[in-house]
């Protein structure tokens, strides 16, 4: 597979799927757990965030289990070259930041990737679009107005590619959906605090499967 054929089909794939778990926990052990019961509850994407302790043996943790499935581990929360480089080298997928570092979407293009940049507002949408960025992070929209914010970004920027993130819950998937998002990102909602503690498997797996159905329902009424 040549290098753009590889970056598309890992954007396809992420647009396929619809939905990414953001794993952002204080520990290494907490996040290898929450990945494990969501590849295992057949979640289709994973992003391990930079500020988790020992990343990059997380990532490299999950990737590993994810190669018995179909599901991507990607890396977030890059805000520096090296962060990104160790991200690479650890197996990530794609590259995803809360802002735009300088290089990062040269480097994901360089290893054939995509990368996601962030963004708010309608110029820092613009400076990312201008990067060429596979899809750009909206963070955090819900405290901008959730999906009908996203609605009036694509008035004037009907080529973005949104990857909403922030406060979304498996009931308002679909909404953000309808307002033109690529992909959907979800963290906490879908692993409460309380059930991480407890190692409460069974409450993470409904929840996931109440987020893949939401994607489900809505991919069946939109054919």
């Amino acid at each position: 597979m040549s290098g753009m054929d590889r970056r598309m089909a890992i954007r396809t794939r992420l647009t396929g799927g619809r939905v990414v778990a953001v794993l952002r926990t204080s520990t290494a052990e907490d996040a290898l757990w929450i990945g494990h019961t969501l590849l295992d509850a057949g979640w289709p994407a994973l992003e391990v965030t930079w500020t988790v302790p020992d990343a990059a043996q997380v990532l490299t943790r999950l990737v590993s289990s994810a190669s018995q499935t179909e599901a991507l581990v990607g890396a977030g929360t890059l805000r520096t070259r090296e962060s990104a480089l160790e991200a690479l080298a650890a197996g990530a997928s794609y590259l995803v930041s809360p802002a735009r570092p300088a290089g990062l979407a040269a480097l994901a293009r360089h290893h054939d990737l995509p990368v996601v940049l962030g963004a708010l507002t309608p110029h820092e949408v613009h400076e990312a679009l201008a990067e060429d960025a596979d899809f750009v992070k909206i963070f955090p929209i819900h405290r901008v107005g959730g999906a009908e914010y996203l609605r009036d970004l694509l008035a004037p920027y009907p080529e973005l590619r949104a990857f909403v993130s922030g406060g979304i819950g498996p009931e308002s998937i679909a909404d953000h959906l309808d307002s033109g998002a690529q992909v959907v990102s979800l963290g906490q909602t879908l692993y409460p605090p309380d059930a991480v503690t407890r190692r409460d498997a069974a409450t993470i797996r409904r929840l996931a499967t109440r987020a893949l159905d939401a994607v489900s329902a809505w991919n069946q009424r939109r054919n």
